[in-house]
């Protein structure tokens, strides 16, 4: 019962089963009969820690208003935080990359993708919807090269072109990029640049 706090361990109870004498080591584990009383260890183990563990309505309240002022100081001192207005200077945001290798029916990771990925087509493909709920303004670009051979491409029409042409195939071992940004009030991923590898 070293584990335990005096006032918890002083409450336990315990003695041998009928015909079976155990060492103290074992006795303090649980191999022996626990006479224990539940509650006795609960009101022990608030009496040992000095507090009401789950706090009165006053203490959760007064804690939730110390977080609140500590976050306000934060954004105060122009930290980052989930409610800040900041402006960022000279920061990187890693863009996140989505990759497949090949597949007749390609869906783009739109939630997590900010670039996906098409590295080496071997078949002609689709490229479905985006996966995900996107948000008004959302950036993806799609980048395609086939596996040496040319492949035909079917795109879904949740792609609208916009002064450019989607590419109904590839270009044998060249790299394309398709730039595309969500336009929420027309359910469509708007298709603004197309461009081939010479």
């Amino acid at each position: 019962m070293a584990n335990y706090p005096a006032a918890i361990a002083d409450l336990r109870s315990l003695d041998d089963r009928n015909g079976v004498v155990y060492d103290a080591d074992k006795k303090s584990v649980f191999f022996a009969k626990d006479h224990n009383d539940i509650i006795a260890e609960i009101e022990a183990i608030e009496a040992e820690l000095g507090v009401e563990p789950k706090g009165s309505a006053a203490d959760v309240v007064a804690r939730l208003e110390a977080i609140e002022a500590a976050i306000g100081d934060l954004e105060d001192a122009g930290y980052i935080t989930a409610a800040s207005t900041n402006t960022l200077t000279n920061k990187r945001i890693t863009p996140r990359i989505g990759t497949v290798a090949d597949a007749a029916t390609v869906t783009p990771t739109g939630d997590d993708s900010d670039q996906y990925n098409i590295t080496a087509l071997a078949q002609a493909a689709t490229i479905a919807a985006p996966s995900g709920t996107p948000v008004n303004g959302q950036k993806l670009v799609i980048r395609i090269k086939d596996n040496g051979t040319a492949r035909a491409l079917t795109w879904n029409a949740i792609y609208r072109v916009i002064g450019c042409t989607l590419p109904t195939t590839t270009v044998l071992g060249k790299t394309h990029y398709i730039g595309c940004i969500y336009n929420e009030a027309a359910t469509k991923w708007d298709v603004l640049a197309v461009a081939a590898e010479a």
